[in-house]
């Protein structure tokens, strides 16, 4: 009778080092892309946050805009193109301004007197009025083209500015 000697099964040492360093790097690799996704993630949710914050402030200039009176931009009372101040609908001198690092809505006041209307995550860089038509007896409606610029002030986000542009028309004619 031979005598039967039964092998155990295993892994040498070697086997074993090459699977765990094939495993470290899917590992590497995947916790990699999982944190370059969560920045990622963060960047889109700032940005979204930016454009929602001057989407809304740019409606609400707009709709106030539509219906004010005696405009001005680059002239005497204003003396910036970063300032409009304007008569609205219910009699109010308003002026927008930019302040800062944030854009400012004032009644019957100067500029650094008003209340902020951009939010506190929000840093605008720039804030242009631009307006054609606004002088008396052209039969046209003032044209208020406004320019802003605006980024996530979180300082682990990358600096990118977002630029806003939209214009609009006074329903007063010669206003």
């Amino acid at each position: 009778m031979k005598d039967t000697v039964s092998k155990i099964g295993g892994f040498t040492i070697i086997e074993l080092l090459v699977a765990l360093g094939i495993f470290s790097i899917v590992i590497l690799v995947g916790v990699g892309g999982f944190a370059r996704a969560l920045k990622i993630q963060r960047q889109v949710s700032a940005f979204s946050s930016v454009n929602s914050n001057i989407s809304l402030i740019l409606e609400q200039a707009a709709r106030e805009i539509r219906t004010g009176i005696n405009f001005c931009a680059n002239g005497t009372v204003c003396g910036s193109s970063s300032v409009l101040s304007f008569i609205n609908a219910k009699g109010e001198n308003v002026t927008y301004c930019l302040n800062g690092e944030a854009i400012e809505r004032v009644i019957a006041g100067s500029c650094g007197d008003g209340q902020r209307i951009t939010a506190d995550d929000v840093s605008v860089q720039y804030l242009t009025f631009i307006i054609s038509g606004n002088q008396n007896n052209d039969v046209h409606p003032p044209l208020i083209t406004i320019l802003t610029g605006a980024s996530p002030k979180d300082a682990s986000i990358e600096s990118y500015t977002v630029r806003f542009e939209t214009t609009v028309s006074s329903r007063v004619l010669d206003g």
